[in-house]
């Protein structure tokens, strides 16, 4: 589904990404892991169009995203959950779920699109004239993915779902990708520095260390040694 093949990234005079290879197969669940200021969250900027490639490809279903600017990404079914979730902080919870509907091209209501949203988070529905600034931070990250869920994406991009949320909104976070992925196929790539949470959600996992990927593969394959090696501060 999603390929990237030979990107290379740079802020100023730093080279961020080194020929980044990666594939994320169709109904998968990938966790993209490594340390601080490794180059995940940048990597998943590119894929969005949030941060310019110096060259490489990112092919989406057969499409270079290259070509598409970050609105169209969108169009493409691509939902995107940003590390701090930049909900909109003075609208109310329906009013940032109707700016995700905007995006798509198919002619579903938009009252049917928000009922599904609400069905998924029901604390959303009895909050929903409330300012998004006003959510706790789990309710805010539940408005985030509910706001990426509004474009019936088939590929869900996720920056650090679990980071400052409490225990059980995580499980619930993990308790949903495990259900949207095996009931509808959604693919899912998520950064995630959790270790249970990724043993307990993820199917694959890519280790990214100082802009490349020096490991991959099934989740079972994420060994202690691994993580000692490339993942504990």
């Amino acid at each position: 589904m999603l390929h990237v093949k030979g990107l290379n990234q740079f802020y100023g005079g730093s080279h961020t990404l080194w020929d980044v290879e990666m594939a994320v197969p169709r109904g998968s669940i990938t966790c993209l892991m490594g340390r601080n200021g490794m180059g995940k969250s940048t990597l998943l900027r590119c894929i969005m169009g949030l941060t310019p490639a110096a060259n490489g490809e990112i092919i989406f279903n057969g499409d270079d995203l290259r070509k598409s600017n970050a609105d169209a990404r969108a169009a493409l079914q691509i939902g995107y959950v940003p590390q701090g979730r930049e909900i909109f902080s003075q609208l109310t919870i329906e009013e940032n779920l109707r700016i995700g509907w905007y995006a798509r091209k198919d002619s579903e209501r938009m009252a049917d699109v928000l009922e599904r949203i609400y069905s998924i988070f029901p604390v959303l529905k009895q909050m929903s004239k409330r300012r998004g600034g006003d959510l706790s931070g789990g309710q805010q990250q539940q408005l985030a993915i509910g706001r990426a869920l509004v474009l019936n994406p088939t590929l869900l991009i996720l920056d650090e779902p679990c980071e400052g949320i409490q225990p059980n909104i995580v499980h619930e976070i993990g308790d949903l990708l495990i259900k949207l992925n095996r009931e509808l196929g959604l693919t899912v790539l998520l950064v995630e520095q959790k270790l249970p949470f990724a043993r307990r959600v993820g199917q694959r996992f890519e280790i990214l260390d100082k802009g490349r990927f020096v490991a991959k593969g099934d989740i079972s394959e994420l060994t202690d040694d691994l993580v000692r090696h490339h993942l504990t501060v």
